[in-house]
């Protein structure tokens, strides 16, 4: 099923698939956070392992300056039309383009530098032994959350988490941390239809 009909975004630039997996990040005005994660990213060496696209909500300064994303080894930049339908709209853009491209594993990492992407590699390896989804948590041993506000985590640890637990049947801990692993066929599934 292709959903990208819908989808208002841009290709700003794609230099080819070089990877199975592809790491999307998605970005609203992230500028020194985002450059301290490619940093890191790039120390890691992670475009051995993952093609990196940057997917832009509408920002205003220079995050998405194509000359330095190039130089950071960003394989594609994908820019939303509006800012309508926030996040989820990011990252719908972000999966429906590189669905297109080829790519049978996809991780995204927030662009606010508050995840450590040194586990992307734990992430691609469970995602090649066939897990469909992997997600990230603050909650658990070596687990850390930056700047949460209070609200967020009572709600997370108190209501979200304990709600989805006992509606899947599956022990939540970190329901909407946005550090996560997906398999192309997740993505494609017509049960699910993401």
């Amino acid at each position: 099923s292709d959903f990208s009909l819908f989808m208002k975004f841009n290709t700003l630039l794609y230099q080819g698939k070089t990877n199975d997996c592809c790491l999307i990040i998605p970005v609203i005005n992230e500028g020194d956070r985002l450059k301290k994660l490619l940093n890191k990213i790039n120390i890691l060496k992670i475009y051995e392992i993952c093609d990196i696209f940057i997917v832009d909500g509408g920002s205003s300064d220079d995050s998405i300056c194509i000359n330095y994303l190039k130089l950071n080894r960003i394989t594609g930049v994908i820019q939303m039309r509006s800012r309508e339908g926030g996040l989820s709209a990011q990252l719908q853009s972000g999966y429906s383009s590189t669905i297109q491209y080829g790519y049978k594993y996809f991780i995204t990492i927030d662009g606010n530098n508050k995840d450590d992407p040194s586990s992307i590699q734990l992430f691609l390896d469970k995602l090649k032994e066939g897990y469909d989804f992997v997600q990230g948590s603050r909650f658990i041993n070596g687990g850390k959350g930056i700047n949460t506000p209070w609200v967020r985590l009572f709600a997370i640890r108190l209501i979200h988490a304990p709600l989805l637990s006992i509606a899947s049947g599956f022990h939540w801990t970190d329901t909407t941390q946005g550090y996560r692993g997906y398999s192309r066929e997740l993505l494609m599934s017509n049960k699910i239809s993401p």
